[in-house]
């Protein structure tokens, strides 16, 4: 048996939170389809970087995901 992926994720949120994955979530693409956070205006930072959707996510990675849906001026 794997053994769980626990990370710190920063979603619609200004702080970091625990989370722990389920086995089928592994990469950065699988994490946005996880927490429905899928589209052009969707970026993914891993430890500080920007991470393509095939990154694989690690034990105690800090994640953060962003939208860049802003309207107005």
């Amino acid at each position: 048996m794997a053994n769980a992926i626990n990370i710190k994720l920063m979603y619609n949120s200004s702080n970091f939170s625990d989370l722990e994955l389920p086995s089928d979530v592994t990469t950065v693409g699988h994490l946005k389809r996880f927490k429905e956070a899928e589209g052009s205006n969707v970026t993914v930072n891993v430890n500080g970087v920007e991470r393509a959707d095939d990154a694989l996510l690690t034990d105690g990675a800090f994640v953060a995901i962003v939208t860049t849906n802003k309207l107005g001026g």
